[in-house]
């Protein structure tokens, strides 16, 4: 896929990866959170795209790998002796479902490939620092195939959305996203958390 259509992310504030493994059950438990939500999203817009069979098996095998992921995040908490928390909100996807226009569904396609490619960004940053922490540094092979997946995960729904609109007309709309998206994750204060 052409470049010019990757997500480009202003990028995270030093610091970050300190304060999110400051609590690591809460880091954990929301991304376990993320990775469910990913998985619902997933299969939500599979049902949109009934239309075109190569979308709807791309679809779902993104779910099935985000539920994997889930499983997979539980299993390091489960190693670290750490429970499952409740869902907290989260102020950073719902700006950005917010931005979400009525009635155009690529809005739904690019508002998950910014996640996903926040995601990628954040997990990076997580696995340059579970390893200076000698109880978590276990998880640093897992947050590397974690953010290879989203990179791969906010691909996929970048060339969806180029499917249903062309690529001239998706870049026109990435560009909008990445403004919202830099807007959302600037009013989200660090905390134990991937976004």
């Amino acid at each position: 896929m052409d470049t010019d259509l990757s997500p480009r992310l202003a990028p995270t504030a030093e610091g970050w990866a300190e304060v999110a493994l400051g609590d690591p059950e809460a880091l954990l438990s929301d991304h376990a959170h993320c990775e469910k939500k990913a998985a619902a999203v997933a299969l939500s817009l599979l049902g949109t795209m009934l239309d075109d069979p190569e979308a709807v098996m791309r679809l779902a095998r993104l779910a099935e790998q985000e539920t994997e992921h889930l499983r997979r995040v539980l299993e390091g908490m489960r190693r670290l002796g750490f429970s499952l928390q409740p869902d907290r909100p989260n102020t950073y996807a719902r700006a950005l479902r917010d931005a979400v226009r009525h009635g155009r569904p690529v809005d739904r396609l690019l508002c998950a490939a910014m996640i996903e490619a926040r995601s990628h960004e954040r997990l990076e940053l997580l696995r340059g620092s579970v390893e200076v922490h000698d109880e978590l540094g276990f998880l640093a092979p897992l947050f590397d195939e974690l953010a290879a997946c989203e990179a791969g995960h906010a691909h996929t729904y970048v060339v969806l959305a180029t499917r249903r609109i062309g690529a001239a007309a998706t870049a026109r709309e990435l560009r909008r996203w990445e403004a919202v998206e830099a807007d959302a994750i600037a009013g989200v204060p660090h905390r134990c958390a991937v976004h």
